[in-house]
């Protein structure tokens, strides 16, 4: 249960955050937004969900985790797809 809470709190954390300032100006930004409906699967390795706002649809898998003296980090990986079949990859740390 821990793990499926510190996943949805990457995917959200990454929705929710909007690019602006300078940061935007450059061509390898997007600002992006949105809220996400998650469903766990494969022991709360991935994530799949349907999405509102920039994104259409989105899968996450947890790579590694390790415990830290602060609490959980997680190797994560993202696939955001478009409405007209763009798809963004991500490799992150949470």
């Amino acid at each position: 249960m821990k793990r499926s809470i510190y996943a949805l709190a990457v995917c959200a954390a990454l929705l929710g955050t909007g690019v602006t300032g300078a940061r935007a100006a450059e061509s390898s930004c997007v600002p992006v937004g949105g809220e996400a409906l998650g469903q766990f699967y494969n022991d709360t390795k991935d994530v799949v969900a349907a999405m509102s706002g920039t994104w259409a649809a989105a899968r996450g898998t947890v790579l590694s985790q390790k415990q830290t003296p602060t609490g959980l980090s997680l190797e994560m990986e993202h696939v955001f797809s478009t409405s007209d079949g763009g798809v963004v990859r991500t490799r992150d740390q949470a």
